[in-house]
């Protein structure tokens, strides 16, 4: 690493200068770490994998991610619909995208699905 500059600023708070690759060698060894804590927490059971095509799907091919997931765990849909607690025609809606969600039903899905909210957020 080169020379790397502190910088204090009025308020009293150290800045760090550095140059820009030794930036980027920085946020590639964050990433790296990180890869490799998933990596740990899949081995240890504490988070789950799915398979490639229906990550595939859920990114690229603009499927419902609740019923990728739904089908994937294969379970019905009234099944998730009464372990989330919110009705089979309003679960059916969303899973069709006939209707978005409210964030809290969606959360409660979620939940019934064994995913993180994230998963079931349309993508930007």
């Amino acid at each position: 690493m080169s020379k790397v500059q502190n910088i204090t600023s009025p308020s009293g708070d150290t800045m760090v200068v550095m140059s820009a690759a030794e930036y980027e060698a920085l946020l590639d060894q964050i990433d790296i770490a990180r890869v490799a804590g998933i990596h740990r927490a899949v081995e240890a059971g504490e988070r789950e994998t799915f398979p490639g095509e229906l990550i595939g799907a859920l990114l690229e091919d603009g499927a419902s991610p609740v019923k990728l997931l739904r089908e994937h765990r294969g379970w019905t849909a009234s099944a998730v619909a009464a372990k989330a607690g919110i009705s089979q025609a309003y679960f059916s809606e969303i899973e069709s995208g006939k209707k978005e969600g409210s964030l809290r039903s969606l959360q409660k899905i979620a939940t019934a699905l064994g995913v993180s909210l994230e998963m079931l957020l349309p993508r930007a």
